[in-house]
């Protein structure tokens, strides 16, 4: 049996806990005798199309951004121009008109983000569809980590090359709103029609709600490495979040995080908080800064190995508004934390 995990997002790009835990999913499956092979996006043209990690073989095809790199076009991710953008514009004032520079800065901000957004699936889903029917008499199965528009896409894959696709649901709800995606109706039905992997049973009651047939899904949880040394919570005085700031507010909630902070930085002056995770983390630095709490705040960026964070706080803290089985959650736990 050969699986093809179909992932956008993989190492060694900055990946979040969706992404390890394709990765670790991975090595335990060929290391049962399982053979499988990785396809994601080749987000950059210094990165090889075709590549072994840890002897597994990782493909990658090609993006919006990674064509523009091939005519020799090499600004800087959209999407980076894009934040910035947007990280300026929150700093006018909030009575500013609406036909002044800010709302203008927002407007094309949004309109650059929907541009890449929308190139960058439909690059990355013609390639994929290509380099599965090219390679299908050696798949078996197809596998997704989310049911995003990509289980849409793995969905049509496998009615193209005629295998059967499961896909693991990474949050709750587990069918989220398709945003900034073309063609949301036609991605939204396909990706309704693989098998299924709920984390919980919370998940599987969702995706019966959503007409998924209960033969059609299997509960199986999330796992994480358990370390060899624990955490000493009783030790520390700094906190601990997790998390991807490339996603939205709506579903990791840092504004609830930062606001509730600034409630215990006035009353704690020795309160500290450690914030890692990939994305612009600037607008939520604005918000610390208006709320008088920043000094109390260390945004760490991407850390490629959380061990030392995990292994010298008190506390972790999870703010987010929908979560399926959050890996920082059991991570902090392997290790302790509470």
């Amino acid at each position: 049996m050969h699986v093809c995990m179909l992932t956008y997002y993989y190492w060694p790009q900055q990946a979040g806990g969706t992404e390890n835990q394709c990765r670790r999913l991975v090595a335990q499956l060929v290391k049962e005798g399982i053979s499988c092979e990785v396809l994601t996006s080749r987000y950059d043209i210094d990165v090889s199309a075709i590549d072994s990690d840890n002897g597994i073989t990782v493909r990658r095809v090609p993006t919006f951004e990674t064509v523009l790199q091939f005519l020799h076009l090499k600004p800087r991710s959209v999407n980076v121009i894009s934040s910035e953008m947007e990280s300026t514009a929150s700093s006018y004032s909030t009575d500013e008109s609406p036909h002044g520079r800010g709302a203008w800065r927002k407007a094309l901000s949004s309109f650059l983000s929907l541009l890449v957004n929308y190139g960058n699936i439909i690059c990355f889903s013609t390639a994929t569809l290509y380099s599965l029917y090219r390679r299908r008499r050696s798949i078996d199965i197809l596998h997704v980590h989310t049911a995003e528009w990509i289980a849409g896409l793995a969905a049509l894959a496998g009615k193209i090359i005629k295998v059967p696709v499961v896909c693991k649901g990474a949050d709750t709800p587990v069918f989220p709103e398709l945003s900034q995606v073309p063609l949301p109706s036609v991605f939204n039905r396909w990706r309704k029609r693989p098998y299924f992997i709920a984390l919980t049973e919370a998940m599987r009651e969702d995706l019966i709600s959503n007409d998924i047939s209960a033969e059609r899904i299997s509960v199986i949880p999330n796992g994480v490495v358990v370390p060899d040394e624990c955490a000493d919570p009783g030790k520390s005085s700094s906190f601990l979040y997790v998390g991807n700031f490339s996603q939205t507010a709506a579903h990791k909630g840092f504004d609830v995080l930062i606001e509730a902070w600034a409630q215990v930085a006035s009353e704690r002056a020795d309160a500290k908080i450690v914030m890692v995770g990939k994305g612009n983390a600037q607008p939520w630095r604005h918000l610390a800064e208006e709320l008088g709490c920043l000094e109390s705040i260390d945004f760490a960026g991407y850390q490629n190995d959380l061990t030392p964070y995990y292994q010298t706080s008190c506390c972790l803290l999870l703010p987010s508004r929908k979560e399926g089985m959050s890996n920082a959650v059991l991570e902090a736990q392997s290790y302790g934390l509470p």
